[in-house]
């Protein structure tokens, strides 16, 4: 690395301040030496003027002890006084926080004795509105109902007697078989209506609706190899599209044999009314003119609230020659049967082994009346 070079003037610059502070140096020196010799010669003249009284010194050695001997009874007074007064505090400290326990314990029961007293007060206060509104509910039943009275009263006065109707007689169903060879034409009485019942004509034309949702819809129905058809698929498939006909809305269920079942509910605003039975211009009558009494005889499957409707279809179907018979229901009743044909749900049963033919049961007593 390159130096850099000095001048004659740069030298002389570095000469003058060496100089200077080599003379401060020396000054102060001089002036250091100058002080000690003053101070040591102060300290001699002093030393050489003072003299001690040994009188006053005794006098005043015997005054410190005396205060000495003073601070020292001071201070035990002072630790006598302070651990009585540590005593005292303690004591009254301890009274007093005792108190202070005593005062809130007291306090917070007068508290709760108060919260008490508020809280009956208001059971008492709501007791009270309370019974002034069944009062005055009542008050305005009582009211409302003599009201009623005098009204139905008035009417009363204004309605001519009635006259007693004389008792309709009824006759009770009396079982016993049906005719050799007859054949039954079923019919649901519910709800103050006739519903004929042709349970073949909805079983085929359900088996229509199925039968092609195994070709379209396969991989839909067999979700798992070996399973079989799934149920819920194809209940589901079914149901896609409302299935019903002139009288019934007909749903699908899966039976826990496997074999599909269609419930029939009768429809709202189908079937026959009570009233238009007697009509010879009735869908009844006209069928019931459309059959053959020795060969057809009438069954009805009679829930609890159509029974009287039941009497009336029974009587004009007499009328005809007819035999009837019923069987009873309860009201929320439907007629469920199987789908027929090949199609069964879930997976394959073993077929049972072929059992001997039974002998033919006999027919049931309750089939007519």
């Amino acid at each position: 690395m390159a130096r850099f070079k000095t001048t004659d003037d740069d030298q002389g610059a570095m000469d003058s301040l060496l100089d200077t502070m080599t003379n401060v140096v020396g000054i102060l020196v001089i002036v250091l030496v100058v002080t000690q010799l003053g101070v040591g010669d102060a300290v001699q003249r002093i030393g050489k003027t003072l003299q001690i009284d040994p009188a006053e010194l005794a006098e005043k050695k015997a005054e410190v002890r005396r205060l000495r001997e003073q601070h020292t009874l001071l201070e035990a007074d002072l630790q006598v006084s302070l651990n009585r007064d540590e005593e005292t505090l303690d004591t009254e400290l301890k009274r007093l926080v005792q108190e202070i326990d005593e005062n809130t314990l007291t306090l917070k029961n007068l508290q709760q004795k108060n919260r008490l007293a508020e809280l009956e007060k208001a059971k008492s206060k709501k007791e009270e509105l309370e019974e002034s509104k069944r009062r005055k509910a009542l008050e305005d039943s009582i009211r409302t109902a003599m009201t009623e009275v005098g009204t139905l009263r008035a009417k009363l006065d204004q309605t001519p007697e009635q006259v007693v109707v004389p008792a309709k007689e009824l006759r009770l169903p009396n079982p016993r078989p049906a005719a050799q060879g007859a054949q039954a034409v079923s019919l649901i009485c519910t709800k103050g209506r006739i519903y004929p019942l042709s349970f073949g004509e909805i079983q085929k034309a359900a088996r229509a609706r199925s039968e092609p949702l195994l070709r379209t819809r396969r991989k839909t129905l067999y979700k798992e190899p070996g399973k079989g058809i799934d149920p819920d698929a194809f209940v589901d498939a079914f149901s896609r599209v409302a299935f019903r006909n002139e009288f019934y809305n007909v749903r699908m269920r899966a039976g826990s044999d496997g074999w599909p079942k269609l419930v029939l509910e009768p429809r709202e605003t189908a079937g026959i009314r009570e009233k238009l039975l007697t009509n010879k211009s009735s869908k009844f009558q006209k069928d019931l003119r459309g059959l053959d009494p020795n060969k057809y005889y009438l069954r009805f499957f009679v829930t609890s609230d159509s029974f009287e409707t039941y009497l009336i279809a029974r009587s004009v179907a007499q009328s005809y020659g007819f035999s009837a018979g019923w069987i009873p229901q309860n009201p929320d009743w439907r007629f469920v049967g199987n789908m027929g044909g090949d199609i069964r749900l879930g997976p394959p049963r073993p077929k049972p082994p072929p059992s001997p033919q039974p002998a033919k049961p006999p027919q049931k007593g309750n089939d007519i009346d």
